[in-house]
């Protein structure tokens, strides 16, 4: 992360007190994430108890690394990148066989998809339930920019991958969702427009 960047970050301050030891700064910024760190942690795992596992896991790996943390990348990315792959080996653990596919060039596209869905509550759970379905690259890439609201160049540099890859994983995503979910949007008032809806960023 560049010098002026650095210091635009609204945790740099406490990050540099925790690393001369300042618990309370830790503290500051424990109350600071905790729910972000929870809320992620509960989309990519659907469990409220794994999500606890991890959020609690996520903590202490930062309490343990603060001292080494260079802040190349924003504070925040960092302990998105630290949640993602706590998540991911939790999934792993619990399904050891999964694998990842090979990325697809011929569904790259920029086509919206059905983060909408998630404000309608008689949809929520099987959203919830599809997208807990998802390889992990494309389920990852999804909850970052459709439902955790960053920029395709936030969570380029949060999974240290290229723009464009964020771009066709949260296509991919979106079509595998739409396509699980079709008779949910055919019932839909709004029928295909209610999955027309990017919940993420700007200058995506």
């Amino acid at each position: 992360m560049a010098p002026a960047l650095q210091e635009r970050d609204p945790d740099r301050r406490l990050v540099r007190e925790c690393q001369r030891g300042d618990r309370r700064a830790f503290s500051e910024l424990f109350e600071r994430h905790r729910d972000r760190v929870y809320r992620l942690a509960w989309r990519l795992t659907s469990s409220p108890d794994d999500a606890d596992d991890a959020a609690q896991e996520v903590f202490i790996r930062v309490f343990e690394a603060i001292g080494s943390y260079q802040a190349h990348s924003a504070f925040s990315t960092w302990i998105y990148r630290l949640t993602i792959n706590v998540c991911i080996n939790l999934r792993r653990s619990a399904h050891p066989c999964e694998s990842l596919p090979e990325a697809d060039d011929a569904l790259i596209s920029d086509e919206p998809g059905p983060a909408e869905l998630y404000e309608s509550s008689e949809l929520r759970e099987a959203v919830k339930t599809a997208a807990a379905d998802l390889p992990d690259s494309l389920r990852i890439a999804f909850t970052l920019v459709s439902l955790e609201s960053l920029t395709y160049e936030e969570a380029a540099e949060t999974l240290e991958i290229s723009v464009d890859a964020v771009r066709m994983r949260v296509c991919r995503a979106r079509r595998a969702l739409r396509e699980r979910l079709r008779g949910y949007l055919d019932a839909c008032p709004q029928g295909p427009r209610a999955v027309d809806h990017d919940t993420g960023g700007e200058s995506k």
